[in-house]
């Protein structure tokens, strides 16, 4: 996750690299949920080779809350998820 620490009122952007066997793999599917707090947050998701990532806004009435989510994506066939949780400063 970036920036670190994670400030409520930033963008946070969480990304996952891929590599499958020894090479950096381009993902497809890419999917982004999020949660602040029990609250639904929209992830604006990306695709590059190598690296699928996940871009959130957060809100400054979200400091103290945990922003909780998840990566998914599709690589060579294979399904993968990427679960995350980290609190707001």
């Amino acid at each position: 996750l970036t920036p670190a620490p994670i400030k409520a009122g930033s963008i946070v952007t969480a990304a996952v690299r891929i590599v499958l066997g020894g090479a950096p793999v381009r993902p497809t599917g890419v999917t982004c949920a999020g949660t602040i707090g029990g609250a639904k947050v929209r992830g604006v998701p990306k695709a590059i080779r190598g690296k699928a990532s996940c871009t959130y806004r957060t809100t400054l009435a979200a400091k103290g809350k945990t922003l909780r989510g998840s990566v998914a994506f599709s690589a060579r066939g294979e399904r993968y998820v990427r679960r995350f949780a980290a609190r707001l400063r």
